[in-house]
């Protein structure tokens, strides 16, 4: 352990980082009360503290990040300033960065496991997700964008937890500084392309920066890499981008779809909401024989990293041990020190803040240069900006490629193509003589004289040009014959100028993936009469915007018959229920196991198990038995159409007690032999596998399991009780559950059907 130091009402441990702004410490809270927590300081270096606009950038990353509370991003407890340097102190994560572990994985000559990469990125979806969409205390949006997703900034704990961190560079909705028109943030090769273009960024931006860091875990190399930064942020903006299976043939075709439609560089294409390309990792995952989940990444982190997390505990030790008083430390002082707090509500940031920065509107149209010389071109709803002055979060030479280099050859670029393209529209100017404010509108299309379709009219075929297009949130449709049909949205604002570019592909080229689940499983499934499988099932490579005939088939149960039609590229998951086609029997025991007899007759089954065909209004005995548990018996009367339950808790004999009982000779050890038995029948450990919709917490035994559904969950073996809650959608659902030795079992359910 290095020399401590007392900073402010903390003891600064080991340093862990230094970069070009702010120092990383291992870090302990002081208290004389004997209360001892482990955290990290982050304190910015003295060279930046005399710039008040790195103290501003400090002050609000700290305060974004303040207000997030999430498991998937490093929690920041505290802003404050101690003498004349200012720090943050964060949740310690005691693990590596994704950086780290390519490292150590290009020393052992391994690839990172798909499954583990398809899981970690789902987590991290869940965590940027959840930034973009959190609310402040007047049920605002923050909307907060990290932008700089990549390696460096996700941390893998030890026990498997996936963790953002550095919200350093992060946009909110309310902020205290604003960004330069123009000023690029983030590591060049894993920005999105609109973010490489300056253009108005939303959290899609960080979808495609996530997706980035995906495919070169399931790639194994870096994607958007060349010989200078210049031309690192082409490759970004417009490279051919292969997908991950292209180098590594072990990635399952559904995989490199979500990678791909992650990295799609049409915002309408793209993944709108992180949290719906997590959603479609982790059912990814969940179609695997054997789910990927929070356990299995802390083994592979126990086992990569068995010699750091030995030193890691050891140290640990080491700091709770530690008698700071033999360092100089004094506890008592702690509260006296120079100590000011510097920690801020959002909330308090008054929205209609601008500064001096232009804004762009939602169609990427920028207001006029402003004093400090920045100036901009739009093309195509992109924009593409420069500024006098240097960004303080890139190197110098960084910020000098951007500034001239990207600057002025972008521009040249964009100009051109928007010349060219505006000269062919001029061709094709049509008026629609509208009342009120109105915006010009240049439709494009992949396919010559493509009907563009406005309120149920055709206004003109592509390309073409409408100057006097109505204000505000417009639907229209591009169609040509035989082609599907590409629907728009579009947001005119006043005297605003936008390109709207129409896709049109024939069904062969489009197609659609459906997901069958069923309850139970084993349903065979029939598209157009055609047997795919049985239950659950995904079928591939459906014709989009083709009516189809969906038929669910299983013996017992009433045939499910609906039309379906999938949309373009659309991925549909569809969940059935079964319905008996006659009086059904449902038999569960605990333990499971007992053998099952109907009105005497041995029905060659074990439960939990089903009785089906019954005889309607008709009453039946069911006998269960089992080795070791006394024969239970119960009636049941058969209702049509229905599925009754028989839930029974089988009673083990006692016959093995009296005799213990009248061969001891002591209380004492009778308690010892039937706690030893206790045991003896409980020892081992198996799984719960839980998929709920909506997402609920899983409580087991009245104790929160820190797991969210979708779930697999390694849980003593025997009987428990299962608890599923969701406050926010109203779900409390109770259940038993019996966890076999090595064995899996299932919790499924849909509340949003029930």
């Amino acid at each position: 352990m290095d020399q401590p130091i007392q900073y402010g009402r903390y003891i600064l441990i080991d340093k862990i980082s230094t970069g070009g702004m702010a120092e990383v410490f291992k870090a302990m809270t002081l208290s004389d009360s004997g209360f001892k927590k482990v955290l990290a300081i982050k304190r910015l270096l003295p060279s930046v503290t005399e710039d008040e606009g790195f103290i501003e950038m400090f002050v609000d990353e700290a305060n974004i990040a303040g207000r997030l509370h999430h498991s998937n991003i490093v929690q920041t407890y505290d802003l404050g300033r101690v003498n004349d340097t200012y720090f943050m102190a964060m949740e310690y994560v005691e693990g590596r960065d994704l950086r780290a572990i390519f490292d150590r994985l290009k020393r052992l000559r391994k690839p990172i496991p798909v499954d583990m990469a398809a899981f970690i990125i789902s987590k991290v979806c869940e965590g940027l997700d959840y930034a973009y969409h959190k609310k402040d205390d007047s049920d605002k949006i923050l909307k907060v964008i990290h932008r700089d997703i990549s390696p460096p900034n996700l941390l893998i704990s030890y026990e498997g937890e996936v963790k953002l961190v550095d919200f350093g560079i992060a946009k909110a909705a309310k902020k205290i500084t604003k960004t330069q028109a123009g000023i690029l943030k983030g590591k060049f090769g894993y920005m999105s392309p609109e973010q490489v273009r300056g253009m108005n960024l939303t959290g899609a931006s960080d979808i495609f920066s996530a997706s980035t860091v995906l495919w070169e875990m399931l790639a194994g190399r870096r994607l958007f890499v060349g010989e200078s930064d210049y031309a690192t942020l082409e490759k970004v903006r417009g490279m051919e981008i292969p997908p991950p299976s292209t180098y590594n043939v072990n990635v399952p075709e559904e995989l490199d779809r979500i990678v791909m439609q992650g990295l799609e560089r049409d915002l309408e294409k793209r993944y709108e909401r992180a949290g719906d390309m997590g959603t479609e990792l982790t059912r990814y995952l969940y179609t695997k024989d054997q789910v990927f989940t929070q356990n299995d990444l802390m083994g592979w982190m126990h086992e990569t990293f068995a010699q750091e997390i030995a030193e890691a505990k050891s140290k640990m030790e080491e700091i709770l041990n530690t008698d700071w008083m033999e360092f100089g430390i004094d506890l008592n002082q702690a509260e006296a020190s120079n100590y000011i707090s510097l920690k801020q509500n959002l909330d308090n940031i008054p929205d209609t803040y601008q500064g001096q920065v232009p804004q762009a509107d939602s169609a990427g149209q920028m207001a006029p240069p402003n004093a400090s010389g920045a100036f901009t071109q739009a093309y195509q709803g992109g924009v593409t900006q420069t500024t006098a002055g240097m960004d303080p979060y890139l190197p110098p030479q960084q910020s000098f490629i951007k500034e001239y280099l990207l600057g002025g050859l972008m521009i040249l670029a964009v100009v051109l193509a928007g010349v060219f393209l505006l000269s062919q529209s001029e061709k094709n100017v049509v008026q629609m003589e509208t009342t009120g404010s109105v915006g010009t509108a240049i439709f494009v299309a992949n396919v010559p004289e493509a009907e563009v379709v406005f309120d149920d009219r055709t206004i003109c075929f592509t390309p073409c040009k409408i100057p006097d297009f109505p204000i505000g949130k417009h639907q229209l449709t591009f169609r040509k014959s035989g082609l599907l049909d590409d629907v728009k949205t579009v947001d005119m604002q006043i005297g605003g100028r936008l390109t709207v570019a129409g896709e049109l592909y024939h069904p062969d080229k489009v197609k659609g993936v459906l997901i069958v689940v069923t309850e139970p499983p084993g349903a065979r499934v029939l598209l157009e009469h055609v047997d795919y499988g049985q239950t659950p099932l995904k079928i591939k490579d459906i014709k989009c915007s083709e009516a189809k005939t969906l038929k669910i088939v299983m013996e017992g149960f009433h045939d499910i018959i609906e039309p379906i039609t999938l949309g373009k590229e659309e991925f549909r998951l569809i969940r059935k229920e079964l319905q008996p086609a006659s009086p059904t029997v449902s038999i569960k025991t605990v333990p499971p196991g007992a053998k099952v007899y109907l009105d005497g007759k041995d029905q060659f089954k074990q439960s939990p198990t089903q009785l089906m065909q019954l005889e309607v209004g008709r009453e039946y005995e069911i006998r269960l038995e089992m080795d070791g548990y006394e024969t239970a018996t119960t009636k049941v009367k058969a209702i049509a159409a229905a599925v009754q339950p028989v839930n029974i808790r089988l009673k083990a004999k006692d016959d093995g007690r009296k005799k213990e009982r009248s061969s001891s000779s002591s209380s004492n050890r009778r308690s010892s032999s039937s706690s030893s038995s206790s045991r003896s029948s409980s020892s081992g450990k198996g799984w719960l596998k839980v998929q709920t919709d909506p997402p609920t917490k899983v409580y087991i035994d009245g104790k929160f399991s820190g797991f969210k559904t979708p779930a697999r969950i390694q849980v003593p073996s025997g009987s428990h009780k299962v608890k599923l809650i969701n406050v926010n959608q109203d779900v409390h659902y109770v259940t038993t559950v019996t966890i076999q030795k090595d064995k899996t079992s299932s919790i499924r359910k849909n509340f949003d059907v029930e």
